[in-house]
């Protein structure tokens, strides 16, 4: 039998190439890794140095840390207009 034509290559699951861009460095803040998740709808991004994984950040991860980022800004602010100063 003829072999012109080889096996067709299976193919890649959609969320394949998702993880080719959707990745940051160890330098990313918050509102890029939330940038990045919404625009390639994950919730897990691998933090890459070096073409290595050196860590995963999640979604809930992003959550608590702005939902911490901001506790301590009003904490600072009641601080502040609080009457007995410190």
């Amino acid at each position: 039998p003829e072999m012109n034509n080889p096996a067709p290559s299976p193919k890649c699951p959609d969320w394949f190439d998702k993880i080719l861009f959707a990745q940051v460095d160890p330098d990313a803040g918050i509102k890029k890794c939330m940038d990045i998740m919404g625009k390639h709808r994950v919730r897990h991004l691998p933090v890459v140095e070096k073409r290595k994984v050196v860590g995963v950040i999640t979604s809930t991860d992003l959550l608590i840390l702005t939902v911490n980022e901001k506790n301590n800004i009003i904490e600072q602010l009641e601080r502040y207009i609080s009457p007995s100063g410190y």
